[in-house]
């Protein structure tokens, strides 16, 4: 189940990180890596709860933007009032 969880909270942060620099135009690309020594290049860009996260251990790296698929849209719509 901690695996389970981490690979979850890993993938939230990641998506989490990516609409947020999208939105941003920040001066991060795909590949770049996010630490506790450069955090504070991106603190204007990310949640205080990511940004903690960062500096305790969960280093971060950029990836591309994709488009969220279709089904899984469908599916949050349907399961949207559950």
């Amino acid at each position: 189940m901690a695996r389970n969880l981490g690979q979850c909270a890993a993938a939230s942060i990641a998506l989490a990180l990516a609409a947020v620099t999208c939105s941003a135009h920040a001066d991060v690309k795909p590949g770049d890596r996010i630490t506790p020594e450069n955090v504070a290049a991106v603190k204007d860009l990310i949640s205080p709860g990511l940004e903690w996260c960062i500096r305790h251990g969960w280093p971060l790296t950029v990836t591309e933007t994709k488009r969220v698929p279709d089904w899984f849209t469908v599916a949050a719509m349907v399961n949207a009032g559950h």
